[in-house]
């Protein structure tokens, strides 16, 4: 049975309750007045599992696409199973089937939806609502696992909306295109991982929306992070963002690469990784920030992906110093020491006085001896 009502006589918390309470199964329509979006939240049995604006009607497929989880072959390929299954099916799903996203990554991905899509009508005063059990409606949503008490929805939500107003007095609005601001300070900044994700997504371009798209995060904490960076003068508003001269990219670059190697210096491996990534996604062609980002992953443990990174710093500086110290690291741990001498002796004949230069000979010393113990043991 459809069901409607004015948010002024029936907030949207007493709306989530009354559905939930009622186990009801079906579509709620919530307009915020005259030329505001409207709000999609699917119920199934008094549960939230849907949750879109009214003219995104592939946002979960949108989501995917925009946080690099997928690309348009793949899509190509998940529309090509769901036209041929019976009844048709939604294309995320063939995405699911394809192999190109998992399970779990779409139900992160639609939960975030919903949470993102709540904290922007939680606290509407004045509009409508509408509750649809209509199925040709339900049919068109793509199935998911996702399952959200209402009433927490609103709670979480609304505690959002508490801390908002302090967050937007220094971002402004969800539509605010942050940007690079000059770099001044470098004092090294000790944020998450999380912060320094958001942060590689930061182009110029993007609204905080849609930075929050891009990096995978929820919209209030990418609008809390680029709060906290503005705070640190990392970043400003592109409305107000002004420089004379040069574009500031190399010295941002510069910065963050040296707040990466103090990160480095003080065992956090974390922060110095984000840091060399966001300074990488500025220059994707400086071979300092491959291997400070190839050194991070080695402090990690991920030295199959940090190899990845040496690999490319030889291609574009396959003369520097660094490039050939790090590449002797990488080919020992992999076993290769014939590699890993070469590199290490082009490294010494580069900066025979480098400040490391008798760690480097003790360790060519070290797989010297390692190859003859090697070559007698096979000889026994």
């Amino acid at each position: 049975m459809p069901l409607e009502g004015a948010l002024r006589d029936l907030g949207l918390a007493e709306v989530l309750q009354l559905l939930a309470s009622g186990q009801r199964t079906g579509m709620l329509r919530v307009a915020g007045g005259a030329g505001s979006r409207v709000a999609l939240l699917r119920f199934q049995q008094g549960a939230v599992v849907m949750g879109r604006w009214e003219d995104e009607p592939d946002a979960l497929l949108a989501a995917c696409l925009a946080g690099g989880l997928c690309h348009e072959e793949d899509v190509v390929r998940a529309a090509d199973w769901a036209l041929a299954q019976q009844p048709p099916r939604h294309v995320v799903e063939g995405l699911v089937e394809t192999g190109a996203i998992g399970i779990r990554t779409r139900d992160l991905v639609a939960r975030r939806l919903v949470e993102d899509l709540c904290f922007e009508i939680t606290t509407l005063d004045d509009g409508s609502w509408q509750f649809s059990d209509d199925e040709a409606m339900l049919a068109r949503e793509p199935r998911t696992g996702v399952r959200i008490a209402g009433e927490a929805l609103v709670l979480d939500a609304a505690r959002r909306r508490d801390e908002w107003p302090a967050i937007a007095a220094v971002v402004g609005s969800l539509a605010t295109v942050p940007v690079l601001a000059d770099p001044g300070d470098t004092t090294p900044l000790a944020e998450p991982a999380e912060a320094w994700q958001l942060l590689s997504a930061v182009d110029g371009t993007r609204t905080v929306r849609q930075v929050a798209a891009a990096s995978g995060v929820l919209v209030f904490d990418a609008a809390r992070w680029v709060a906290r960076w503005m705070e640190l003068g990392v970043l400003a508003a592109a409305a107000t963002h002004r420089r004379a001269g040069d574009d500031p990219a190399p010295a941002m670059r510069d910065a963050l690469l040296a707040q990466a190697m103090r990160a480095l210096a003080d065992g956090n491996a974390e922060a110095a990784l984000g840091a060399a990534r966001t300074a990488l996604m500025r220059d994707h062609d400086h071979a300092p920030a491959h291997l400070t980002v190839a050194r991070a992953l080695r402090a990690l443990g991920r030295d199959a992906e940090g190899e990845g990174h040496v690999r490319r710093a030889l291609q574009l500086a396959p003369d520097h110093p660094d490039t050939q110290l790090e590449l002797g690291y990488a080919a020992a741990r992999r076993g290769d020491h014939a590699e890993a001498d070469a590199a290490w002796a082009r490294y010494l004949a580069a900066d025979p006085t480098a400040p490391d230069a008798g760690r480097v000979r003790a360790a060519r010393e070290a797989v010297a001896q390692l190859h003859d113990l090697l070559s007698i043991h096979a000889g026994a």
